[in-house]
């Protein structure tokens, strides 16, 4: 189509208007001059865009293998999805992982990487510990506890959610009593209706922390969760929710560029930024949801390099068209290894922890192609502007045998200048 054509050639166009702004930068002696002629070096340190993934792996592993998965997940990503799949988080009533859950996030403070919880309530049988009671009004009363210790208890440090998880498909009659749909969560949202259920844990989180960033996410993209996102309102009108997550497995096939854009229009109508929550494309061959089996694994499901290349493909051309849409604020990967769900070959990097061209593609772009590290000379009025990517930079100034040093974030709608005294 002529107009998929058009939206693939103006990509980077967009990238430019909405990725990046020009950075001033005015270089003063201490008396206020103007100092021309001075060497400035811009370094980009982060981006503002979250470039993300499943950190699922941190802890699993040989001691060589763990090794590996952190410098690879490092040197590529900025956002980190934690896992709170609660029937694993909390197998025992009262025993929560809390100590492995801390070390991580001290991980990620430390390389400043920001923190997403996913997710707090899920209708599914991966959500509802075996230790919960039957009665739906008992199990509504410790899925509000839940919501409100964790928090509480994270906040600071996990300051992202993803609040209510697949909350669309809770009534469809042909999932109620099969897996995954199933099990005590499921049974309460039943009983007390979807909308209600859905709204009333977005309100607890708030009330536990103010500032948090809370997302309702589905692997649903159609009508159905519209329907939802917008009864999902306070008594104001007003959205419950910071961020709608759009989940993006492609394991039967790869979407293309035409709904990949047309999902970022469908859900930028509600003025909210979209993430794309659970990205996977595969490098080996597809598979229909009827030929995967969604209560185990797939060990036979490899990657091979011919798929290995068409992912390397998709890859390129699916972030670069989220990274264009104004409304995306995120692309999470799910998981950096083959193998991390249902068996599929759905990681950047295979089994061996060697990279794909897929990771390597994202490493030219994000590292590269879409990172800023540029030099510039003040002119006679002591200063010089550089096009710039959203996101935390270091600036060096060197002039007249001194040497200067600033930190500057450029953001959306936020200042655009810097004066640096030498």
């Amino acid at each position: 189509m002529a107009e998929v054509k058009e939206i693939l050639e103006q990509a980077d166009q967009r990238i430019q208007e909405h990725r990046t702004a020009e950075l001033a930068i005015r270089v003063v002696d201490r008396d206020g001059n103007p100092v021309p002629g001075a060497e400035v070096k811009v370094r980009q340190t982060r981006h503002d865009f979250l470039f993300g993934c499943n950190i699922f792996r941190w802890w699993r592993g040989t001691d060589e293998e763990i090794a590996a998965y952190r410098a690879r997940w490092e040197a590529l990503f900025n956002y980190a999805t934690l896992p709170f799949y609660w029937r694993r988080f909390e197998p025992e009533r009262g025993q929560a992982i809390h100590e492995l859950m801390g070390r991580i996030i001290d991980w990620c403070i430390e390389r400043n990487v920001a923190r997403k919880g996913h997710p707090l309530i899920w209708n599914h049988d991966a959500s509802s510990p075996e230790w919960l009671p039957d009665d739906p009004k008992e199990i509504l009363a410790f899925c509000d506890a839940r919501v409100a210790e964790e928090v509480a208890r994270y906040k600071g440090r996990i300051d992202t959610w993803d609040v209510t998880n697949e909350a669309t498909d809770c009534f469809r009659k042909e999932s109620v009593d099969k897996l995954p749909y199933r099990g005590a969560v499921t049974k309460a949202w039943q009983e007390y209706g979807k909308v209600p259920f859905a709204k009333r844990f977005f309100h607890i989180a708030r009330q536990a922390n103010p500032n948090a960033t809370l997302l309702i996410n589905d692997y649903r993209k159609d009508a159905a969760y519209e329907r939802l996102i917008e009864q999902l309102v306070d008594d104001e009108g007003k959205p419950v929710y910071d961020a709608i997550g759009i989940q993006s497995h492609m394991h039967g096939y790869y979407w293309g560029a035409e709904k990949t854009w047309q999902s970022c229009e469908r859900f930028a109508g509600f003025g909210k930024p979209l993430h794309f929550t659970e990205t996977t494309l595969i490098s080996g061959p597809p598979r229909k949801a009827t030929e995967i089996d969604w209560r185990g694994q797939a060990p036979d499901w490899n990657s091979a390099p011919a798929g290995e290349k068409r992912q390397a493909e998709h890859v390129e051309e699916f972030y670069r068209l989220l990274f264009s849409h104004p409304a995306a604020g995120a692309i999470s990967w799910f998981d950096l290894p083959d193998g991390c769900w249902l068996g599929a070959p759905g990681g950047l990097i295979r089994k061996d922890y060697s990279p794909k061209p897929a990771y390597e593609v994202l490493m030219r772009l994000v590292k590269g192609e879409w990172w800023t590290q540029a030099s510039a000379a003040t002119d006679r009025g002591g200063g010089c502007a550089v096009r710039a990517f959203y996101g935390d930079y270091e600036i060096g100034v060197r002039a007249n045998r001194k040497e200067a040093a600033a930190k500057f974030h450029l953001t959306k709608g936020g200042e655009r200048s810097l004066l640096v005294e030498i």
